[in-house]
């Protein structure tokens, strides 16, 4: 059963992103993102209790994807020799290439900034 709820809460996810990517913060609607996700809204609002908390579940999820894959490069034995200044460089330096070469990224920072 647990499976079953984690792959809605992934399908929810997935949806809403789409959504959000789509038509913005503001024009995306619940309706929409129970339609995309393959539920009625009412599963929708089981996990998520309004569209705001939907929006911020997202951030978070696609937020730490690309914290994650910015740090990944260190843990690798090169890293281990350079100072805490120098990996905080890299890290910085990963972190703007995530958000500037993935597409779903941008447009994230940009509904977040704006």
């Amino acid at each position: 059963m647990s499976t079953l709820t984690e792959q809605k809460r992934t399908d929810i996810l997935n949806a809403a992103s789409a959504v959000f990517l789509e038509h913005g913060y503001q024009r995306a609607s619940m309706n929409e993102v129970a339609k995309r996700a393959g539920g009625p809204k009412a599963t929708l609002y089981n996990y998520y209790d309004s569209k705001e908390s939907l929006f911020d579940a997202v951030v978070r999820a696609y937020g730490t994807l690309f914290l994650i894959r910015a740090a990944k490069e260190l843990s690798s034995a090169e890293q281990e020799k350079l100072t805490l200044v120098e990996k905080l460089q890299r890290f910085g330096e990963n972190m703007l290439g995530e958000m500037t070469s993935d597409w779903k990224a941008m447009q994230l920072y940009r509904m977040v900034a704006c």
